[in-house]
């Protein structure tokens, strides 16, 4: 029997009931909720997201639990609540279509986390396959924000078109073959602590000086985040190369995210390496307890 490891899944746990705090917050807008907070939840939840992954690598404690505790939290948290976010928004003209968009962006968030669960000890081992369900999540948490700074949505304006659509993207992007990098793919291995210490004030720092746009900039960080790959790819799948071809469907799914990630030399040579290794999960997996 395996070991639960307790301080990564605390994180994990705390991600969950932000998410639940946030919906709380939503669902009672017409009393003591405050959808800024709300926000604020959702944002925190992928802080704790992060550090949850973080904490049980740093400390050899990942575990297939915390695997799919993890994914099971985020379903809530960058499912669920941001879709119950964006049709309280834009319900009002089309409840129908509303609840179709916000439906298919909870579904869609499910099964992303479901292929990455199968998927973790192969082809998501040095990225995501897919948006990943945080980031899409919080972009929508980000775009509800702008629209609560901005007062409401004006009656037949184009953004009660436009955001019904930016919400079936999402759930496209989370599905799709389209990779993404993640936090294994920045050079922090090359980075002294002072480098990377000096990068965290920095950002923090801006976050700070920027805080009356907040919500602006992390719409539009995010809206780079979720397109630069797609744009990279299909400006790639035009020009007819190679690397574009796992996106397409023309090639094995593993050898292109490895070949993609590490370069045709080294993609070959970790290949061989997965086909004869036991399967590695990167949730909270540890060794084997008594």
């Amino acid at each position: 029997m395996r070991r639960v490891y307790i301080l990564p899944n605390l994180f994990t746990a705390g991600n969950l009931f932000c998410g639940l705090l946030a919906i709380f917050e939503i669902m009672d807008l017409g009393g003591e909720g405050d959808p800024v907070r709300a926000c604020q939840l959702i944002f925190l939840a992928g802080f704790l997201d992060v550090f949850d992954g973080l904490v049980a690598r740093l400390t050899h404690s990942q575990s297939a639990f915390g695997l799919n505790f993890d994914s099971l939290a985020d379903v809530i948290s960058f499912g669920a609540a941001p879709a119950l976010m964006i049709y309280t928004s834009v319900s009002a003209a089309n409840p129908p279509l509303a609840k179709a968009t916000c439906g298919l962006f909870v579904i869609c968030a499910a099964m992303r986390l479901a292929r990455f669960n199968v998927q973790a000890g192969k082809e998501e081992r040095h990225g995501f396959t897919g948006l990943p369900t945080p980031g899409a999540g919080c972009f929508a948490v980000s775009l509800f924000w702008v629209i609560h700074a901005s007062g409401s949505l004006p009656p037949g304006s184009i953004a009660e078109k436009v955001i019904p659509l930016a919400m079936v993207v999402l759930a496209y992007l989370m599905v799709s073959k389209v990779p993404y990098p993640g936090l294994k793919n920045l050079p922090l291995a090359t980075r002294g602590p002072f480098e990377i210490l000096v990068s965290i004030v920095l950002v923090l720092f801006m976050l700070v000086a920027l805080k009356q746009h907040i919500d602006k900039v992390l719409l539009i960080g995010l809206g780079i985040y979720a397109a630069a790959s797609p744009a990279k790819f299909l400006f790639l799948y035009l020009r007819g190369s190679a690397k574009a071809r796992a996106w397409h469907g023309a090639e094995d799914p593993l050898g292109s995210a490895i070949a993609t990630a590490a370069g045709p030399a080294e993609g070959a040579q970790l290949e061989s390496q997965d086909s004869g290794d036991p399967e590695e999960q990167p949730g909270h997996r540890g060794p084997d307890g008594p």
